[in-house]
């Protein structure tokens, strides 16, 4: 069981439930594997990797290790981390002589190991440019990785998501949430960062913005402490 978290209802040390985990974990967690999916999604379209042309690739048949890939340094040797991690948990699943099998080395085990901050990244400057000389990802890709979007702009996705990143590495480390300001004057609401989260997701998959929101207990934890019973009287009864 996780360990005491800050309440997002009144900042005091508690369980943040019976399971040990925070309310906003399913939020989170979808939205990074739905972002991380749909970016790679996009980006393999536009530089493709041919898994028979190994000179193109490193060791992984990705974008992501491409020879003369799209990336920047500091991306660069963020995926040389992630490498470096994915071998030493195939080494110790198949053993070294397994592990050396290029069969195992998968773009998706490549994905799995990067952190969101890779990806929330990925929307820098360094990526976007303008409709007249468009940058590496951006805003060319912005249909692809935001289908459901009307009129999508980097500027707000950048935002966003540079907030939830700090929203996401906050509850990871049980930090208060609830109440906290960011130190520019807007304070967070719970209900606002659900919004977000479930806006984005349903720019990208709208069929895991419904499922997150009907699970997610947000709302729940934060009702006072005498009307959450009635949320169960139609199931007990």
């Amino acid at each position: 069981m996780r360990g005491a978290v800050r309440s997002l209802s009144t900042g005091d040390l508690r369980q943040s439930d019976e399971l040990g985990v925070s309310p906003f974990d399913p939020l989170l967690h979808a939205l990074e594997v739905v972002l991380r999916n749909r970016i790679d999604y996009a980006v393999s379209a536009k530089y493709p990797i041919d898994p028979d042309l190994q000179h193109s690739y490193r060791d992984f048949p990705s974008w992501l290790d491409a020879v003369d890939g799209p990336l920047i340094q500091p991306h660069v040797s963020r995926v040389e981390q992630a490498k470096e991690k994915v071998h030493r948990d195939l080494r110790r699943r198949y053993g070294p002589s397994r592990a050396r099998a290029k069969r195992l080395r998968t773009p998706g085990r490549l994905i799995a190991a990067l952190p969101f901050s890779f990806w929330v990244y990925l929307f820098d400057e360094a990526y976007s440019g303008n409709r007249a000389a468009p940058g590496r990802f951006w805003p060319d890709l912005l249909p692809s990785v935001f289908p459901y979007a009307r009129n999508p702009r980097i500027s707000q996705f950048r935002k966003r998501l540079r907030r939830l990143l700090v929203v996401r590495n906050r509850a990871m480390h049980y930090e208060r949430l609830y109440p906290y300001d960011d130190g520019k004057g807007v304070p967070w609401e719970p209900e606002e960062i659900r919004s977000d989260i479930l806006e984005l997701l349903q720019w990208m998959h709208p069929r895991a913005a419904r499922v997150v929101g009907t699970f997610d207990r947000i709302r729940y934890v934060m009702d006072p402490a005498n009307r959450r019973f009635i949320h169960w009287i139609p199931w007990r009864y």
